[in-house]
């Protein structure tokens, strides 16, 4: 055992532990846990009736995804992983729109997983995504100052869409 001391601690005793070596086999069995999961979520989509061009964009995220983290298993990712897939596979011109749509994809990956017991928490969900540029011209006024002068009914939020009654 090792001691661990403090100013105020004379000591903490401690088991020195090594490092737990994982094998060849273990190693490719979560990366094909991973590839697995992928195919599963395409199956789940296409038995919730998603749109075929959907289930394609979103399978082909979650397969780029377990091929991004190679053979770390999907119960062990963390909001940075997602983060670092995302911004490590835009293109040179991108917009917030794009960025966002990849982070839907992941948190629908993510929370069929979550439904099905393989993750104890949903990443994705703790990234928020960047909020556009409002739609409307304003003059420069935010859409809630706007609001309060005009009185104008807003559905879905300050910067979504103005519906008239």
């Amino acid at each position: 055992m090792h001691r661990f001391r403090s100013e105020n601690d004379p000591g903490i005793a401690a088991p020195r532990t090594k490092a737990k070596r994982v094998s060849d086999y273990e190693l490719g069995r979560s990366a094909k846990v991973n590839r697995e999961m992928a195919a599963r979520f395409r199956k789940w989509l296409t038995a919730q009736n998603y749109l075929r061009s959907t289930v394609q964009k979103y399978g082909s995220f979650a397969d780029a995804f377990c091929g991004y983290i190679k053979v770390k298993p999907l119960r062990e990712v963390v909001p940075l992983d997602i983060s670092d897939f995302i911004t490590s596979n835009l293109p040179s011109r991108w917009t917030d729109t794009l960025v966002n749509d990849r982070l839907a994809c992941l948190r629908s990956f993510f929370d069929f997983l979550y439904l099905g017991g393989a993750v104890a928490s949903v990443p994705p969900r703790s990234i928020r995504p960047r909020k556009g540029k409002c739609q409307f011209k304003c003059g420069g006024m935010s859409c809630g100052r706007l609001y309060r002068i005009a009185q104008i009914p807003l559905a879905g939020g300050l910067c979504n869409r103005l519906r008239s009654n």
